[in-house]
């Protein structure tokens, strides 16, 4: 999987709502990214793409 594999930012703003919403309204960073993910059916190996910078995993990156 590399980084065009991945959502856009802009296509990751939709699910974050409706994945707080299912939350109840407040959650921490981490269970909205991880229910954000399961909600768009990412699999594993996307938590792994990294920026060709070295800069960091781009999927939590998107999801902030």
């Amino acid at each position: 999987m590399d980084i065009g594999d991945l959502p856009k930012y802009h296509e990751l703003m939709k699910p974050t709502l409706v994945a707080l919403d299912k939350i109840g309204g407040s959650a921490s960073l981490n269970e909205i990214n991880d229910a954000v993910i399961e909600l768009v059916g990412l699999p594993t190996p996307a938590l792994d793409v990294q920026y060709e910078s070295g800069a960091g995993a781009v999927l939590p990156d998107r999801l902030s």
